[in-house]
């Protein structure tokens, strides 16, 4: 079963990653008209800073074993649970990141997500408190 957690996290750490790259990447190519369209280019700067918020706290439970992330958002405790939130993730990131890396790094999310919601219901796994930490601070 340590395996399996530890299999869990890893893919759950590179979804992060590619959450948080994507974030970056949109934030930093993508041009706001705020004289012409001022809300549409608010709106856009919070969509991005929403995929940057949920994939450093995605990071910050997963590789670092930080407790209030998985009490904030409770769906990260269970695989089933976590695949729902990378599936959203992975959402976000095709939708937005339209070249290349968004539509890979998207459907990589989606494709992890989707395994361990799949597993997370066959296995039929009780509701964990948190995680261990991949990496030492």
């Amino acid at each position: 079963m340590r395996c399996t957690n530890t299999i869990h996290q890893l893919c759950l750490v590179l979804c992060s990653l590619v959450g948080i790259g994507a974030a970056g990447y949109l934030l930093g190519t993508t041009t706001y008209d705020f004289i012409g369209n001022l809300k549409i280019s608010v709106a856009t700067i919070i969509v991005f800073a929403s995929i940057f918020v949920l994939s450093l706290l995605l990071l910050l439970a997963t590789a670092f074993g930080a407790p209030m992330p998985v009490r904030w958002l409770g769906v990260l405790g269970s695989f089933s649970g976590s695949g729902l939130y990378v599936i959203y993730l992975g959402l976000l990131v095709s939708v937005h990141a339209t070249n290349t890396f968004g539509m890979v790094g998207g459907f990589f999310c989606f494709a992890v997500g989707l395994f361990f919601f799949i597993f997370g219901l066959a296995w039929r796994e009780k509701e964990s408190s948190g995680y261990g930490a991949l990496l030492s601070p």
